[in-house]
């Protein structure tokens, strides 16, 4: 599983910290960070065998990323679109992010994971950009310990200062738990 962590405004010199954990097969060939000659204005590491990345940022100011629940016993529908695509597509379109969420609300990306055990999900019951719906698939194809943190009246970001002390409240709750 990928975990990312943001530490936002808690560093006297840096405004964002970012630190990251990608879940991958050790022998997945991958380049290091880098800007893009193919996609310009893109810094990201990049997937060699799918092209695609999982973190990256560009000259604009965009910022993306994509986390992973990896099943060995699962594998991916033939023909299946790699979800490492999305983050070089967003960070590499200029127009608004509107028509870039559109296309995300076709689920094309979503494949539930099946079989993964310790997995905690904290999701808004009012998130626009992903439905509640695809939280409770996900929750319903996993493994326990599991967890469904659903919480009322939040949006996709926790714009909230309650929703997100909730959701950090989740979060280290499952930590001391299961780490």
């Amino acid at each position: 599983m990928c975990l990312l962590v943001f530490a936002w405004l808690s560093h006297p010199r840096y405004r964002l910290v970012l630190a990251g954990n990608r879940d991958e097969f050790h022998d997945r060939p991958a380049a290091p960070l880098g800007w893009w000659t193919d996609v310009p204005g893109i810094l990201a590491g990049r997937d060699l065998r799918a092209g695609g990345t999982w973190m990256g940022l560009s000259r604009s100011g965009r910022f993306g990323v994509v986390t992973n629940f990896r099943n060995v016993e699962a594998a991916a529908p033939e023909g299946s679109p790699s979800r490492g695509q999305l983050v070089p597509r967003y960070l590499g379109d200029d127009r608004a992010t509107g028509p870039f969420v559109e296309e995300l609300k076709t689920q094309q990306y979503l494949r539930a994971p099946v079989g993964v055990r310790y997995c905690l999900l904290v999701h808004g019951d009012q998130d626009a950009l992903v439905p509640v719906d695809h939280a409770h698939r996900v929750y319903a194809c996993a493994l326990n310990p599991r967890r469904l943190e659903i919480i009322p009246g939040a949006d996709h970001r926790l714009t909230d200062p309650a929703h997100r002390r909730r959701a950090v409240q989740a979060s280290l709750e499952w930590i001391g738990r299961f780490v």
